[in-house]
C-alpha cells in the first residue's frame, strides 16, 4: 500500500475571530495547518486556543496571492490545501479532493460551487455571472473543462505548485493558477462542494473593485512565456 501524502492546509485570515476557531476544530489533526494573518482583531488569539500546533505567520495585507505564497513557504506537506477562514468552506471536503487527487493522479483538485456540480449560499447573481464568464474564457483559451475557476478552496501537489511559479499578488491568483495549470498540461479536476454562507465578518473581495482584474490577468497569461514551467 502506498504511503499517504502529508497534507498542509494554508488559511489566509483577515479579521476572522468569529469563525476561525470552528474552522480549525473541524480540520483533521493529522493535517499541518498554517495561518497567514493580517488581522486587526483577535484572530490570532482564537487560533492559538483552537489549534495549538498551528503555525502562525503575521504579514501585512499585501494581497491574497502574497498570503498564499507566504503560507506555502512555511509548509512541509506533499499536498497543499488552500481554504478560507470565514466558515464558508467545509474542511471535510479536503478528504474528497485528496481522494480524487490520488485516484485520478491529478495535479490540482478544485471544490466547485457551480452547477451542475455544486452550489453556493454566498453567490449573488452578479457573482455567479462573473464566475461563469471568467471560467468560460479560461476554458476557451486554455482548453479546460472547469465549472468553477475562481474558488479558492482547492488542493494541489507541491511539485505542481512549484512549477507554476505563481506571482499574482491579489485575488486573481486562482485565475493565474487555473491558466498556468492548463497551459502546462496538468490534470485539473473538480469535486462537488457547497459554499456555505459566511458565519461572520465581511466579504474580502469587492466584485466591482476587483472583478475586472481577471480579464487582463487572462490576457497576460495568454501572452506570457511558458518558461515558468521549466
Amino acid at each position: 500500500m502506498s504511503k499517504r501524502p502529508k497534507v498542509s492546509v494554508v488559511i489566509p485570515t483577515l479579521n476572522e475571530e468569529d469563525t476561525i476557531g470552528d474552522v480549525l476544530r473541524r480540520i483533521p489533526k493529522e493535517y499541518e495547518v498554517v495561518i497567514v494573518d493580517s488581522s486587526k482583531d483577535d484572530t490570532v488569539e482564537v487560533v492559538k486556543r483552537a489549534r495549538l500546533d498551528a503555525k502562525i505567520l503575521r504579514v501585512p495585507p499585501l494581497g491574497k496571492g502574497v498570503a498564499l505564497r507566504e503560507g506555502t513557504s512555511a509548509t512541509s506537506g506533499d499536498v497543499i490545501a488552500f481554504m478560507d477562514g470565514d466558515g464558508s468552506h467545509d474542511p471535510s471536503d479536503i478528504a474528497s479532493m485528496l481522494e480524487v487527487l490520488e485516484r485520478e493522479r491529478a495535479a490540482i483538485v478544485v471544490a466547485s460551487r457551480m452547477p451542475p456540480l455544486g452550489n453556493s449560499q454566498e453567490h449573488s447573481p452578479l457573482h455567479y455571472s462573473g464566475n461563469k464568464l471568467v471560467t468560460m474564457l479560461i476554458n476557451w483559451f486554455f482548453g479546460g473543462r472547469l465549472t468553477d475557476s475562481q474558488n479558492g478552496f482547492r488542493i494541489t501537489k507541491r511539485e505542481a505548485l512549484e512549477r507554476m511559479k505563481l506571482d499574482a499578488p491579489g485575488f486573481t491568483v486562482e485565475t493565474q493558477m487555473s491558466c498556468r495549470a492548463l497551459r502546462l498540461g496538468f490534470k485539473l479536476l473538480e469535486v462537488p462542494s457547497l459554499e456555505r454562507k459566511r458565519k461572520g465578518g465581511l466579504p474580502k473581495m469587492s466584485l466591482l473593485k476587483y472583478g475586472w482584474r481577471h480579464f487582463p490577468r487572462i490576457l497576460l497569461e495568454l501572452v506570457k512565456s511558458t518558461n515558468y514551467g521549466r
